[in-house]
């Protein structure tokens, strides 16, 4: 089971693809997240997001925050554009 992670920004898709697993830069933490999570809402403080697809781990820079839903099988972070 795959889970589909969506980052947007204020210039629109910074990523949109299935991943194995992410970590995303929490307001009281770093969150790691696999298929099959709790369901929450978080603040995305600064900081960077990392996924992994297989062996293959990709860092992203975040540089607003914003907040995160997340659910049982996607994580879409919106960021709020301010620096």
């Amino acid at each position: 089971m795959a889970l589909k992670l969506k980052i947007t920004g204020r210039e629109g898709v910074i990523f949109n693809g299935n991943v194995d697993f992410c970590e995303i830069p929490a307001e009281p933490g770093i969150e790691g997240i696999l298929p099959g999570h709790e369901n929450f809402i978080a603040n995305v403080m600064k900081g960077k997001v990392v996924y992994k697809t297989g062996n293959s781990s990709t860092e992203i820079d975040v540089p607003a925050d914003g907040f995160a839903e997340v659910s049982v099988d996607a994580v879409n972070i919106i960021l709020s554009g301010k620096s």
